[in-house]
């Protein structure tokens, strides 16, 4: 009996297209000869995303379709990009054989929105206590994706606003553009005496996903070189527990309530009864802002993956303080995936 007629006479034996999340943030794809359930991956609108496709002929036999937006291809790889109107649902990539037209594989994913990046002054100086040569040595804004964001996005700062203040006085406030700081406010910050700080607000970044706006601030406290020993994060070494406890604003009820409304639960996890806990380790900054999260006790790819999206995604944290002044500190939270029934 040939292959085609056993595939129609079992029913279950067709092929589906199975997609998974590489480490490197690709999505591979292989179709098989029999029932596999469909595993669905992150995908973010606006960007491309590479997809490559493994099929049991060649790569110019088949074609990929998406039902809301566009594949490009190049060779054997595949590019599919979302369009932003498409955040919050489902779109489904489907993989036919050209010469019949017949459905040989699909997939279904939800689309996200891309994350705003992270700003950072110069190597990577995101708030805290530092001495003038430290926050000029590269005095230059860049905008930066978290660690372990799937997909290579690559910002440029547009513009930001710049403001010094020393001793309860705004000594220097500029609208800048493009992506050094200037001279006048270089000047600034080194002539600033100790109790000075200076924020960089309203930064703007431009990538392929388009331009974003709602960046989170940098405020960073000037200390002078013989006070370097002196201040919390030097005492403490940049790791410690501070005397007040950062927390989520409204606390772990709010935080649980937020987490709930954004978290989805990953297709393929509840196609194979995956429930359990994702523990995510992340710093918060002086200012309250995520960083630097990483799973700590993981559970299922997907879910994983879920789990520090929603964790990137939370607003900024109340900071916790040490000796009354904010600082940098670290919270480990579960993020728990439950069906109900």
């Amino acid at each position: 009996m040939r292959k085609e007629q056993l595939l129609s006479f079992w029913g279950f034996f067709y092929a589906v297209l199975l997609l998974t999340v590489t480490s490197s943030g690709k999505l591979s794809a292989q179709t098989y000869g029999y029932v596999q359930p469909v595993r669905s991956a992150v995908i973010y609108a606006g960007i491309p995303i590479p997809v490559t496709v493994q099929t049991d002929g060649r790569p110019e036999e088949v074609e990929v379709s998406v039902s809301e937006g566009s594949v490009e291809q190049d060779g054997d790889k595949y590019y599919l990009q979302v369009p932003d109107s498409m955040q919050g649902k489902l779109v489904t990539v489907t993989v036919m054989r050209k010469k019949t037209g017949k459905e040989i594989g699909f997939s279904k994913f939800r689309v996200y929105k891309v994350p705003n990046p992270h700003p950072c002054v110069g190597v990577w100086i995101r708030n805290g206590y530092h001495t003038a040569d430290e926050l000029l040595k590269y005095p230059k804004l860049r905008a930066v994706m978290w660690e372990g964001f799937p997909y290579d996005v690559k910002w440029s700062v547009i513009s930001f606003r710049a403001t010094v203040v020393s001793l309860g006085n705004v000594v220097a406030d500029t609208i800048c553009y493009g992506d050094t700081i200037p001279v006048t406010i270089q000047q600034a910050i080194r002539n600033a005496p100790g109790n000075s700080s200076v924020t960089f607000s309203n930064i703007i970044a431009h990538s392929v996903a388009g331009a974003k706006s709602a960046i989170s601030d940098i405020t960073v406290f000037i200390i002078n070189p013989d006070d370097q020993e002196k201040c919390p994060e030097t005492i403490a070494g940049g790791e410690f527990e501070p005397e007040t406890a950062p927390m989520f604003p409204g606390g772990t009820e709010a935080m649980n309530a937020f987490l709930t409304k954004e978290i989805h639960y990953p297709e393929v996890a509840r196609a194979h009864n995956i429930q359990g806990v994702v523990w995510v380790e992340f710093t918060i900054d002086s200012d309250g802002s995520i960083s630097e999260s990483k799973v700590a006790t993981p559970l299922f790819p997907p879910c994983d993956e879920e789990a520090l999206r929603a964790v990137m995604a939370m607003p900024k944290w109340i900071p916790g303080l040490y000796r009354g002044l904010p600082v940098r500190s670290t919270s480990r939270i579960p993020i728990t995936f439950q069906m109900s029934h």
